[in-house]
């Protein structure tokens, strides 16, 4: 979330937080797990994971930024 917050103002903040917990967060997992498990390229059998890696190290970002 670090390119995200760095363009976001203090107000946006709750935005973002929203926009992960309610939206990106439920589904991404079971989504991203299709994607690896029916990937026919090595390049999708990576990317699955990784943007699973970069979503929860975003979201572990705002929420340490959340308790500050």
């Amino acid at each position: 979330a670090s390119w995200l917050e760095d363009q976001s103002t203090e107000d946006e903040s709750e935005a973002l937080e929203t926009l992960f917990s309610e939206y990106l967060l439920p589904w991404c997992g079971a989504f991203l797990g299709k994607v690896e498990a029916h990937a026919t390229t090595p390049f999708w059998r990576t990317m699955a994971p990784l943007t699973r890696d970069a979503i929860s190290a975003m979201w572990d970002e705002l929420e340490e930024d959340s308790e500050e």
